[in-house]
């Protein structure tokens, strides 16, 4: 899978290089395509959210059929990009 699609931590790096408000993950879960526990990808997407200081309620895994009614972001008050991400670039 991993040539068309994203792990949790490059998902989180995508969100903050293109400076995304919020994110939404989904259909992970869905279908069992590889070996990883069914609820790995949230756990790991969590753990590269705290590695990137990114508060969790900025990026959401959403179970199958979860609507999300994304919080309006003002563009002059968009959250900063993280340190461990400055740092990076």
């Amino acid at each position: 899978m991993e040539p068309h699609h994203q792990n949790p931590d490059e998902a989180v790096q995508g969100m903050l290089l293109c400076n995304a408000a919020y994110a939404a993950g989904c259909h992970w879960g869905t279908f069992r395509l590889t070996n990883e526990p069914v609820d790995e990808p949230v756990r790991k997407l969590a753990e590269a959210l705290d590695h990137q200081e990114v508060p969790r309620e900025r990026f959401r895994a959403l179970l199958p059929g979860e609507a999300w009614d994304v919080p309006a972001v003002q563009t002059d008050s968009r959250p900063t990009e993280p340190k461990a991400l400055q740092t990076r670039l």
